[in-house]
């Protein structure tokens, strides 16, 4: 039987979306759902399938079982709820909700049900962490001690769209990459963070509200964890990968496709090759949990999970009013 999905939201990850349920031989896309007026119309045109006038007439259909959330994050919290609450199977995209209480309320109804709720978190999807991690757990860099994020891209500020320079939408290096770096190091390290201090500032882009820097310290109880993360004006390479040294060793990975570890004698490739790529593979292994959680109930990436995220980046902004390390709750 075909699971049928709807996409909420037409921007690119929409279309990313669509791209990967088409590859995916358990999923159906089955239309989309729009803001603007005719954008449904549009994208649906693209892809061969139906648009919705509205999210209310798409979670009246009974033929449709999930519901995939790719719209401003500001927005996750409102449609989560009601696709939940209409007893469908939703993924919303990372992050969960911009708040911690927006979490509870997502993480409310995935327990009231009748539907349930996956958040988007990606990374653990990536071949090369997927090694990374099997790496460290059979203590090939020893014991853990520390861990570092790091995400400097060009932000390309003419090419965002208005909610992503705004801190109200949700918008801003933290909620848009700094959420996927404490995702990163706490399932590399299969460990959550107690407590953090750091920045969220925005330092190259004045003309907007939403932070484009950060920088963090992580509690990792026994070990060690910092992010830097910047949005910058295109002026140098990307840097975007996670380095986690241990008492033996250190090891270095991105979900682009880098794996390295010293273990003594110099960096040395450690990654196994895959025959796809690792954006594709991430987003087929995300999609394709996705069809488990909508035939079974079970799920890797639990709403919990993502408040968890946001709670970690709340603790950082509340730090930078407190000057102080401030508890992840």
């Amino acid at each position: 039987m075909n699971l049928n999905v709807v996409v909420v939201g037409t921007g690119a990850f929409a279309h990313t979306h669509a791209k990967a349920i088409a590859r995916q031989p358990r999923l159906r896309l089955a239309g989309f759902v729009g803001s603007r007026p005719g954008s449904a119309d549009e994208i649906a045109g693209e892809y061969r399938t139906k648009s919705y006038p509205d999210l209310a007439a798409a979670l009246l259909d009974e033929g449709i079982h999930g519901v995939i959330v790719a719209t401003p994050h500001a927005s996750h919290v409102q449609i989560g709820v009601a696709g939940i609450a209409a007893g469908k199977s939703v993924l919303v995209e990372k992050p969960l909700a911009t708040t911690v209480v927006g979490c509870d309320q997502l993480v409310a109804a995935a327990i009231a049900g009748p539907g349930r709720g996956m958040v988007g978190h990606l990374m653990r999807w990536s071949p090369a962490h997927q090694q990374a991690r099997a790496l460290i757990a059979s203590g090939t860099i020893g014991i853990p001690v520390s861990a570092e994020g790091r995400r400097y891209i060009d932000w390309q500020s003419a090419e965002r769209r208005l909610w992503q320079k705004s801190a109200d939408a949700g918008g801003g290096m933290w909620q848009i990459q700094g959420v996927h770096i404490v995702d990163q190091l706490s399932w590399l390290l299969d460990a959550r963070a107690q407590s953090a201090v750091g920045l969220t500032q925005t330092r190259f882009h004045k003309e907007q509200d939403a932070d484009d820097f950060g920088s963090a310290l992580l509690n990792f109880g026994e070990i060690s964890g910092r992010i830097n993360i910047a949005g910058t004006r295109g002026r140098m390479q990307p840097q975007v990968y996670a380095e986690v040294l241990g008492t033996e060793g250190m090891l270095r990975v991105s979900h682009r496709g880098l794996l390295d570890v010293d273990v003594g004698a110099g960096w040395s490739n450690a990654l196994e090759p895959t025959d796809v790529d690792h954006w594709t593979a991430m987003l087929d292994a995300e999609l394709g949990a996705f069809a488990v959680l909508i035939e079974t109930g079970r799920v890797d990436t639990p709403f919990e999970y993502g408040r968890y995220v946001a709670s970690v980046v709340e603790a950082i902004s509340r730090s930078q009013q407190s000057g102080a390390w401030e508890t992840v709750r």
